[in-house]
């Protein structure tokens, strides 16, 4: 650390700031930038894309895009001079932009180092971090949102309600503009690709013409015509004579980040990031519309209605429509006054989901350090929202009254035991976690996790990834136990080191810091499945190791059964190396009960929760009532607030599941049986009740021993 804070002190941000634009302007700088995006071409490998084909573009040597943002603001503040230098003079001019880039970031970072040194001096605290000028790094460098197809195929169902608005002032439809922005794409791809397949080759070749393209290039691409591709692309050019005069430091407005296609000669056009094209799709259109004051309460209104809509289908889709309900009222006791309102609700068995979205973004004046305006946009756009969800999660464990949109009560099927809060933005929130773990006040309740608090991005990618309500639960759970010990960037981070090897640190981990890379799998995952490219659907770790295991197979029928999701959850905590062994275990217990046809059980406690499995080829009221009476008397002895019943057929079909979740007090009946047994027991209050009047003692006993009732029970009753 000593040697870190010793560098002499970065020139100050304007003179660096200066210094770029002045290299942006030199002659044939087009090529070096173009040279720089050279290296983020991807050549998807013979077994199809994976996170190690990613690899290289979550190196630390590399520029991240809002670095090579600020170069193409820069170089679009003058006429592109499209000549290509010298390879020596490019190089040159990559090296100084990777140099200058570096010590901008180290002005950037400045006020967190000297808050890190105050630290070490005894001078001060990490609190001071919370500045808005120490924000402003990683308002910077905080990394995307999303990725590029999410941005470029939500655009569709974002502005799907102002078509007609679109048509009449742009002259063309969102669909079709999502397929221009794809058309795009991937003629750059291929592009890009064909240059780097032949310099590989020995051709010497500049790179600035892989990133051109014409309106009759895409128009043939979609086979249309130039007159309906044009529209399209000119809403995302920046206009020839318009330069980009406000962008005079990083965090002030850049004009290429709304309008990322830059005018080269020969009506074609040059667009250095194909994510910001796509980026641009979606955020964009509502500022052309919040423009028009006769249409603004209209776009608003729409504006407000997208991420409510666009929870309630995610959510759908893992845990079904029935299960989920959108813009839950809760009553006040006059029915004046609501209590409040919840934008979407999920009910899964004892469980619920409380989420509410906004439509909020953080402004410019926050994202260049004013500390009010951060304070301000977080409110707005974060803390009102958790505020809520709290409020109607503590509502439901009260069992407050609900009623859906159109005022109809809703009946829930039993109480609500525990919620998770989720507070969604729609945009894109730069450092949300970061502000997250130093803004964000919240009051712990008992029975509500703590939210998670995300874009809608990352729900998206959750439920794609964990497409069951146990494994999205399993999710929220384990983020609820361990989150704030893991320090990330963005959720989908956190998400990819869930899936690589579960979510859950030991007693001896106390702090964890998640680098970016741990994404890669995930992200290649995610565009196998949206985009078609060939490669693994699922990223390698706790999704495909345990696939076929015993107890996955257990595991996914009970995730069918929503009052059986506090079993799953804790089933689904189990580490890989205990999932392996318990698999086993109830192999060779079923291998047994169907073979002499007998009970064979096993039991375990993890923590403050345990689990008795009984496996039986007699599934009868006997079998049921016989676990629970063992549950009991473990629960008991293992002095336990949780305990768990499993019963199974021995081809180890789920045949009956149960829970004791009450506070663990002493028992004098239940310490009597468990005084000593060798078998799982039956006390007398539940014999009796199972025992059918008259019983024979040469009938089956109905403990579901298998023996006769006058070898068996009978016995222990005289």
């Amino acid at each position: 650390m000593s040697d870190t804070y010793k560098r002499s002190p970065p020139r100050d941000e304007a003179t660096v700031f200066a210094a770029l634009a002045s290299l942006c302007a030199e002659p044939g700088f087009a090529e070096a930038i173009a040279t720089i995006r050279s290296g983020e071409a991807v050549i998807e490998p013979k077994g199809g894309l994976t996170g190690a084909s990613l690899a290289h573009l979550y190196g630390t040597d590399r520029l991240i895009r809002t670095e090579v943002s600020t170069l193409v603001g820069l170089l679009a503040q003058s006429t592109i001079d499209e000549a290509t230098p010298p390879p020596a003079v490019t190089a040159e001019q990559v090296r100084r932009a990777e140099a200058l880039l570096a010590e901008m970031h180290d002005v950037l970072s400045a006020p967190f180092r000297q808050t890190m040194r105050d630290l070490v001096d005894g001078k001060g605290s990490v609190p001071g971090r919370d500045s808005g000028e120490a924000l402003r790094e990683p308002f910077f460098y905080s990394g995307e949102a999303a990725f590029s197809f999410q941005y470029r195929d939500f655009a569709v169902p974002r502005y799907g309600a102002d078509d007609a608005w679109l048509r009449k002032h742009k002259g063309f439809s969102m669909a079709f503009a999502r397929d221009v922005v794809m058309a795009v794409e991937e003629r750059l791809v291929r592009q890009i690709q064909a240059v780097s397949v032949a310099r590989k080759a020995g051709a010497a070749g500049p790179w600035l013409p892989a990133f051109a393209f014409s309106a009759a290039d895409i128009a043939r691409d979609l086979r249309t015509t130039v007159v309906r591709v044009t529209p399209v692309l000119e809403a995302f050019a920046l206009p020839l004579d318009a330069g980009n005069p406000s962008f005079q430091g990083v965090q002030h407005f850049n004009a290429t980040n709304a309008m990322p296609l830059l005018r080269l000669s020969g009506e074609r056009y040059v667009l250095f990031q194909i994510y910001s094209l796509a980026e641009a799709l979606y955020e964009s259109p509502a500022f052309w519309m919040a423009a028009d004051g006769e249409y603004f309460d209209t776009a608003n209104r729409h504006r407000g209605d997208y991420p409510e809509q666009f929870a309630k289908n995610c959510l759908a889709g893992v845990f079904g429509k029935a299960a989920v309900h959108r813009n839950v009222i809760l009553p006040g006791p006059n029915r004046t006054r609501r209590r409040g309102e919840i934008d979407t609700l999920v009910v899964f068995g004892e469980m619920a989901l409380v989420v509410q979205t906004k439509a909020k973004r953080l402004t410019l004046k926050a994202r260049q350090g004013d500390d009010g305006q951060i304070e301000t946009d977080f409110r707005g756009a974060i803390q009102d929202a958790c505020d809520q969800a709290r409020d109607c999660a503590l509502a439901l464990l009260e069992g407050h009254e609900l009623r859906d949109e159109h005022g109809v009560s809703l009946q829930l099927t039993c109480p609500i035991r525990r919620v998770f809060p989720v507070c969604l933005v729609a945009d894109h929130y730069p450092a949300l976690a970061a502000q997250v773990r130093q803004f964000l006040t919240w009051i712990p309740a008992d029975h509500v996790a703590a939210p998670l608090v995300t874009d809608l991005f990352a729900l998206d990618t959750i439920c794609e990834m964990l497409g069951s309500p146990l494994r999205l639960l399993n999710y929220l759970h384990l983020r609820d136990l361990f989150g704030d010990k893991l320090m990330f960037n963005h959720e989908v981070v956190l998400l990819g080191f869930h899936l690589r090897q579960n979510l859950w640190m030991g007693e001896d981990q106390d702090f964890g810091l998640l680098d970016d890379s741990l994404a890669a799998d995930l992200e290649a995952a995610m565009a196998v499945r949206r985009v078609g490219l060939p490669g693994p659907r699922t990223p390698p770790g706790i999704l495909t190791r345990l696939q076929d295991s015993k107890l996955t197979v257990i595991i996914e029928q009970v995730a069918r059964e929503p009052r059986a999701a506090a079993l799953g959850l804790f089933l689904l905590r189990l580490g890989e190396d205990s999932h392996r062994s318990l698999s086993a275990s109830l192999g060779n217990l079923a291998t047994l009960a169907s073979r002499d046809s007998k009970l064979h059980d096993m039991s375990f406690a993890v923590g403050d929760e345990g689990i008795c499995i009984h496996i039986t080829a007699n599934i009868d009221l006997g079998a049921r009532q016989r676990l629970e009476a063992h549950c009991e008397i473990k629960k008991h002895q293992q002095r336990v607030n949780g305990w768990y019943g499993l019963l199974l057929n021995p081809d180890l079909r789920v045949c009956g599941a149960m829970g004791l979740r009450r506070p663990w007090a002493p028992d004098p009946e239940l310490e009597e049986f468990a005084k000593n047994f060798t078998k799982p027991p039956v006390p007398r209050a539940v014999l009796a009740q199972m025992r059918p009047p008259k019983l024979r003692p040469n009938a089956p006993c109905p403990c579901g021993s298998g023996r006769k009732y006058k070898k068996c029970c009978r016995l222990a009753e005289t």
